[in-house]
């Protein structure tokens, strides 16, 4: 389990969302995230792992499991499919809050954990084991945290919500702002939690 602290993983979502979105400018940060279009360009994007490179790709299929979105990889292709089920893909189409943190948290899954899903496929009762017991592992290594983070910051960076602040509330905008101190100032201004997720278009629990 590779330790993520939570600066980190926001660093690298920031990253990967200027490069999924193409704009590099600070205003494209407090809008919403087009995961609709993204999804279907994933395949143009691909992960960083040690010295090479894995491609993403993109399908919409039934889980024979129920599941609403996965990241596999798929070593006959070398690649790391990210799932959605027919009703998170008609989902995502239609903006909803479950649908794009699913997508984004399975991105998140194929940004940080490329060699922990390329290990799953060698033994996957192993990584099971490992992953799922809570109690073998501070929070800050569990993969599942980790990629509920990333999607969190891909979905809403504490820079793009400073900006929408700055917008609102004429606070002073600085890209270096964490989230801590996002949400301080949310609390002390009495902004609407649902006035910041309506913006980026994800649930409160994001």
């Amino acid at each position: 389990d590779v330790r993520r602290s939570y600066k980190s993983i926001e660093k690298k979502a920031l990253h990967v969302r200027r490069v999924l979105s193409g704009c590099e400018d600070t205003g494209s940060l407090c809008k919403s995230f087009d995961c609709s279009t993204v999804f279907e360009h994933l395949d143009d994007y691909r992960v960083d792992l040690d010295d090479a490179t894995v491609p993403i790709s993109y399908h919409v299929a039934e889980s024979s499991y129920g599941i609403e979105a996965e990241a596999k990889y798929d070593s006959k292709y070398n690649k790391i499919i990210i799932s959605l089920s027919p009703e998170t893909y008609d989902a995502l189409l239609a903006h909803n809050g479950r649908a794009r943190f699913n997508l984004c948290h399975e991105i998140g899954h194929a940004e940080l954990h490329a060699a922990e899903l390329m290990r799953m496929t060698v033994s996957p009762s192993d990584f099971k084991n490992g992953q799922h017991d809570e109690s073998s592992h501070p929070v800050y290594q569990d993969m599942e945290w980790q990629a509920d983070v990333f999607a969190s910051a891909l979905l809403m960076p504490a820079a793009g919500i400073a900006a929408f602040l700055a917008e609102v509330r004429g606070w002073k905008h600085s890209e270096d702002v964490g989230i801590g101190s996002i949400i301080k100032r949310l609390r002390a201004d009495w902004l609407p939690e649902k006035l910041v997720a309506s913006r980026f278009e994800v649930s409160l629990a994001a």
